[in-house]
């Protein structure tokens, strides 16, 4: 007994440790022009910037927000290439007190340019100025890496004998780097060429070294010359990253490079730094317009990319830990996923650029939408990027990303260019998971769903059928008030009944037990996670059945903080504990149990509950 419990309260003290975080923060630099900054924060505190903008875009951007972030210092830099849209700012902020503690890396003095932007780094960079090496490694704790994957021709892919009489014998020198964390990946490259408009290209042979990764930054702002089909192949990330100037005179990013991250068959998330170009012959449809700083949150699992605004986010998880599939439809309705709002016939914005619908996840599980196919009419597209919908969250799915052809709308994702449409008179929006197998489906037209010019069809209850009488226009006022609806918002005449749920994928030792809790309908209140090593007799405590043992695991446990905590403005929390990698606890079931407590006056109530159970696997 004595080893009993001291194996379970080592197990606890384990238990106690939470997996640490990595952010990644790309910038917006360059407004009118072009530009590239990225901020990075490893799970220890270690500081890296890379690049910094424009002249100006130190003091002016780049200081203020690392300011705001409480960041008064840097471990590391690293300046990509000479080009003054991403060394320009370096100086200025070497000046004013991030001049690196360790090193400043940038590609050298071969061909080394002498305008005053480099002439000004270089003075300001002094003694802690350092040549980059394919190969080194910059540890950012808890077994996060910074690796340099690319430099003056040298890739992990080869070397390519670069003379300085190349097409864009600078953006061809860049140093590339490669942020790891765990099963996470993040990819920046500066302006690194990979053959387009004759270019030399060092970026395909570096990716096919690499492999499929989660994040990119595209090279060169979006530009044809990098981003080959070769480096689309190989990373197969789930979200594509722009930091190109808004109506930039370069056509940045261009149409033909957003469309090979994105087809009909692989359709993935794109999010730009601005609208990129709005008058160019490649002028691009099918990316994402943040117009703000893009910011990278990461526990090595799973990752959220957000903008400034309230909800300009996405969740998701990585390749290696595919979350569940979305559910086939019931007779009783969706449950998995359902249409819950859709706008056919657009009047702010052309059919071409305003159609867009929502969609909603009702079930008590995260919902992992890779390969989730959306179909209308002849036209259909499938995603590629592993978005995680928790229980009750919403993303709006569109034909066009920039605000400013659009009516203003912020599209989570989308199709490229002519990859979707609506027919106004009637149709059917038919929604398949990865196997093929359909999930939901609205029609529209005749005795369907109406179709009113200006105003979205909204579910009355997103758990409930998607028949015509669980369906009105909306009436809420939107897009500078030409046309209704509640894109990614809640409608105010929403009746659905959230229950609590509970989920968390069974762990590996080792690894990092995740636990995701809603309760949409108590936002702010007070959460309780009770674990334990076994059930007992159902008991019924304050109107809710209890199911957990008061075994000695039980009690140990308590003394966890995270198990005792509030509810976000959503209802939602997450929280992971990593496991010990101790092999003899493979097969090991922990069963939990998630509780909402009521707090009034004279009484503690439990609103909601809900229970799991999780296998601990090798």
């Amino acid at each position: 007994m004595r080893y009993v419990l001291g194996f379970l309260c080592s197990f606890v003290l384990a238990l106690t440790v939470a997996a640490g975080e990595l952010s990644i923060h790309v910038l917006r630099v360059g407004s009118a022009g072009q530009g590239l900054a990225i901020f990075i924060e490893g799970p220890d505190g270690t500081r890296v910037m890379i690049d910094a903008g424009n002249n100006g875009d130190g003091l002016g951007v780049v200081r203020p927000y690392l300011q705001s972030l409480g960041v008064t210092d840097f471990d590391y830099a690293i300046a990509t290439h000479y080009h003054t849209d991403h060394i320009g700012g370096m100086d200025e902020l070497f000046q004013q007190g991030y001049l690196p503690d360790f090193a400043a890396y940038d590609r050298g003095d071969a061909n080394r340019p002498t305008n005053s932007s480099v002439t000004s780094y270089v003075a300001a960079a002094g003694a802690v100025r350092t040549t980059a090496t394919v190969g080194t490694v910059l540890p950012l704790g808890d077994g996060a890496v910074l690796e340099i994957v690319a430099a003056n021709g040298t890739t992990s892919g080869g070397v390519t004998n670069l003379t300085g009489g190349e097409t864009q014998y600078e953006n061809a020198a860049s140093v590339a780097s490669l942020v790891r964390y765990r099963d996470f990946e993040f990819y920046v490259g500066g302006d690194l060429t990979a053959g387009g408009n004759g270019t030399p290209d060092l970026e395909s042979a570096m990716a096919a070294t690499i492999g499929q990764i989660e994040v990119v930054v595209a090279s060169h702002h979006g530009s044809f010359t990098s981003s080959s089909s070769a480096v689309v192949n190989a990373f197969q990330p789930s979200l594509v990253l722009y930091s190109a100037g808004f109506d930039n005179p370069y056509g940045h990013p261009d149409s033909r490079i957003v469309e090979r991250w994105s087809t009909p068959l692989a359709t993935r998330v794109q999010w730009c730094t601005s609208a990129g170009d709005t008058v160019g012959a490649f002028e691009a449809q099918g990316f994402t317009e943040v117009g703000e700083h893009v910011v990278i949150r990461t526990n090595g699992e799973r990752f959220t990319a957000s903008g400034a605004d309230p909800g300009e986010e996405l969740y998701f998880t990585t390749h290696e830990n595919p979350g569940p599939i979305p559910t086939v439809a019931g007779v009783s309705g969706p449950t998995s996923l359902a249409v819950t709002e859709l706008l056919i016939d657009p009047t702010q914005a052309s059919d071409s650029f305003g159609e867009w619908f929502e969609l909603t996840n009702v079930s008590t599980q995260p919902v992992d939408l890779f390969g989730t196919r959306f179909i209308s009419g002849g036209n259909s597209f499938t995603l590629a990027s592993r978005i995680l919908l928790r229980q009750g969250e919403s993303i709006v799915l569109g034909d066009d990303g920039k605000r400013y052809r659009n009516g203003n709308l912020f599209v989570h994702t989308g199709p490229s260019a002519g990859m979707f449409d609506f027919a106004n008179g009637s149709g059917t929006l038919a929604v398949q998971n990865q196997n093929g197998q359909s999930v939901e489906s609205v029609q529209w037209g005749g005795a369907n769903l109406p179709v009113v010019a200006g105003r979205s069809v909204s579910r009355l209850a997103a758990d409930a059928p998607g028949t015509p009488t669980n369906f009105a226009l909306s009436t809420n006022a939107w897009a500078a008030g030409a046309d209704s609806g509640s894109p990614g918002a809640l409608d105010p005449n929403d009746t659905t009944a959230w229950t609590a749920g509970l989920f968390s994928p069974d762990p590996y030792v080792g690894g990092t037990s995740e636990f995701f809790l809603s309760s949409l309908q108590d936002p702010g209140s007070i959460y309780f996670l009770g674990l334990s090593l076994g059930v007992t007799l159902p008991a019924t405590i304050f109107g809710q059945t209890w199911f957990l043992a008061a075994d000695p695991f039980f009690f140990a446990q308590l003394s966890n903080p995270d198990l005792l905590g509030v509810l976000d403005a959503g209802g939602r929390h997450e929280l992971g504990i990593d496991l010990p990698d101790v092999p003899s606890l493979a097969g090991t079931t922990i069963f939990a149990q998630f509780m909402v407590l009521e707090l009034a006056p004279t009484l503690v109530g439990l609103r909601s509950s809900n229970f799991d159970a999780l296998t601990i696997r090798q």
